[in-house]
This record gives C-alpha cells, sequence and structure tokens, in this order.
C-alpha cells in the first residue's frame, strides 16, 4: 500500500494547484469589470429666492446641467431634474447624476435653474453661471439664489414681451414700431430695425458698443459690444 502515498500526494497537489489558479482568475475578471464601469458624478444642492412670495398653484422648477464649453453653440444638456412643487416652498432640494467621463477636463459646465408657473411662464432663474469642476468628485453647490423674473406676463395688458434663453443669461423683447427694446442683466437697450437676408435684426451704436438682436423663429443671436452671447432660444 505505500506506493499509492506518493501518486496521492502528488494528485492533491496537482488539484491545489488549480484552485489557486481558477481563484486568481476570477479576481482578475472580477478587476477587470469594475474598472469598465463608468463613476457617477452627484451634484446637489438647493435653490430658493430672497422675494417673500408664495409659489402659485402648478409652479415647477427645472435644473439642468449645461455644457457650457463653446460660446456660439447651444449649451448641451448632460443631466437634468424637474420638480413639482404641488404646494411646496422654496428652498427645496435637487440632485443631478451624470457619467463623469462625460466631463472633459477642459470643458466648461454650469447647473442652471429656472421655476415656471402652471402655465411654463418664468417666474424665477440663476441669472450667473454656477460652474462644475470635472472630475469623478460629488458636488455641493449649496444654496442658488433665482432672480425674480420681473417681465410683463402675458395678460397683462397689451404689452407683448418674449423672454429668450441665452446660456445663463436672459434676454427680454418688448417690440415696437420697427424697433425692440432690448433687456439683459438689468440695462434696457432701444434698438432700431435694420435690414437683413433673413428674420428681424435689431442692431445700434450705443455708448461706444454696438448691440446687435437677431432674431430668427424660435431662436436668435445677441451681442452686446464684443461679447457673443451663446444661441437664443425662445
Amino acid at each position: 500500500m505505500r506506493p499509492l502515498m506518493p501518486a496521492l500526494s502528488m494528485l492533491i497537489l496537482v488539484a491545489g494547484l488549480a484552485a489557486c489558479t481558477g481563484a486568481t482568475n476570477t479576481t482578475s475578471e472580477s478587476s477587470d469589470v469594475a474598472g469598465n464601469q463608468s463613476e457617477i458624478k452627484e451634484i446637489v444642492g438647493q435653490i430658493s429666492y430672497r422675494e417673500r412670495i408664495a409659489l402659485p398653484p402648478g409652479a415647477v422648477a427645472e435644473i439642468k446641467l449645461q455644457d457650457i464649453s463653446i460660446a456660439d453653440r447651444a449649451a448641451t444638456v448632460l443631466a437634468e431634474q424637474r420638480i413639482e412643487f404641488a404646494g411646496q416652498q422654496v428652498p427645496v432640494d435637487f440632485k443631478l447624476d451624470v457619467d463623469a467621463d462625460e466631463l472633459e477636463s477642459r470643458g466648461r459646465y454650469s447647473v442652471r435653474a429656472v421655476i415656471n408657473d402652471g402655465n411654463d411662464r418664468l417666474l424665477f432663474n440663476t441669472d450667473t453661471a454656477h460652474l462644475v469642476e470635472p472630475g469623478p468628485e460629488n458636488v455641493d453647490m449649496g444654496l442658488l439664489i433665482l432672480r425674480q423674473n420681473t417681465s410683463p406676463t402675458q395678460g397683462s395688458g397689451d404689452i407683448d414681451m418674449r423672454v429668450y434663453t441665452c446660456g445663463d443669461t436672459n434676454a427680454a423683447i418688448m417690440p415696437g414700431d420697427d424697433m425692440i427694446q432690448l433687456k439683459v442683466d438689468g440695462v434696457s437697450y432701444d434698438l432700431p430695425r435694420v435690414p437683413s437676408a433673413s428674420g428681424e435684426k435689431y442692431q445700434a451704436n450705443i455708448e461706444a458698443q454696438t448691440v446687435m438682436f437677431w432674431s430668427k423663429g424660435e431662436t436668435a443671436l445677441l451681442e452686446i459690444g464684443e461679447t457673443s452671447f451663446p444661441e437664443c432660444r425662445a
């Protein structure tokens, strides 16, 4: 019976080596799977406003993470959240999830928030860029203060005003006879209509700078001095 012992020992040794090899392969495969998984970046914060007024029934907030890297291109939405207040008032929490790989190291990204009433009319919005740094780290934006839209709303007299969104800036337009009044960041400009190949173009030289608003249906171009805003959308 003694000759069987070396053979039995050899079988045990081979089986042990095979088990170790299998375990090593399993660990390597698991690491590869984990490495291929995208990392989700969380962006959290709150939105509010300073005015002591209650939101009307049907009010809705929209918070978006936008790619604003290219100035003359409409901002690309990378993540968004829609919040129905349903009687709740500000402040309200928000949370945006985005694939960290979508944020390029040289890109510019901003959180934009608006509050509309039940008829989709603008009540409040962010009027500055709230930038988000690329990378996998989660971000707490803190409290974002929205600015009240003081433009006349539909149904208030005979005033016809239209609000365009140009990246992180709002442009309010009130038409007149062959002219418009343009309001951007609290500053008003009276612009006469000028000839154009298409659309409606308004332009004037004001305080040594050229101000131009060129509307083409639901989109428009806005330039103030040397600043060219992202494409405006109604």
